[in-house]
């Protein structure tokens, strides 16, 4: 039982860290000295919409997070996996407004335009909150005094 406790002891400990010691300072040092922001996300040349630079930033972020990996260059890594995710982000929600291309697939329907009520709505519904608000507190004091008068 010791034996089995140890042994899962360290499968969490290794899965608290980087994947190996070998891939986790490549990764790092790929990230770190990316020629581009898109390569630091190890995506090609220009991602197509924001959900790739979403997905490709959660991979790489999963592995190179400083609480989960402890290398020295991690947090050095994850600054510039953060500063590239959120530049490429920007950079496609700007090329789904530009005319010519077509907005992102998630871009939510517009929503209809509320109907301005006028100042007599607005009173009567003052008005009728009011009375309820009174009829409420009336009947709270009436309970009260019930209970309290015997």
């Amino acid at each position: 039982a010791s034996a089995r406790r140890e042994r899962s002891a360290r499968t969490y400990a290794a899965s608290r860290t980087c994947p190996s010691a070998m891939s986790e300072a490549a990764l790092l040092e790929s990230i770190i000295g990316a020629a581009s922001l898109a390569a630091a996300l190890g995506l090609p040349a220009a991602p197509g919409t924001a959900a790739e630079v979403r997905t490709a930033f959660r991979r790489r972020a999963l592995r190179v997070h400083p609480d989960k990996c402890g290398h020295s260059l991690a947090t050095e890594a994850f600054r510039r996996l953060t500063d590239a995710y959120e530049e490429l982000t920007a950079r496609c929600a700007t090329a789904s407004t530009q005319p010519g291309r077509s907005a992102a697939p998630h871009t939510p329907a517009p929503m209809k335009k509320r109907r301005q009520r006028s100042w007599a709505e607005w009173e009567a519904e003052l008005r009728t909150r009011e009375v309820a608000e009174r009829a409420f507190s009336q009947m709270l004091s009436s309970r009260f005094a019930q209970r309290h008068a015997a």
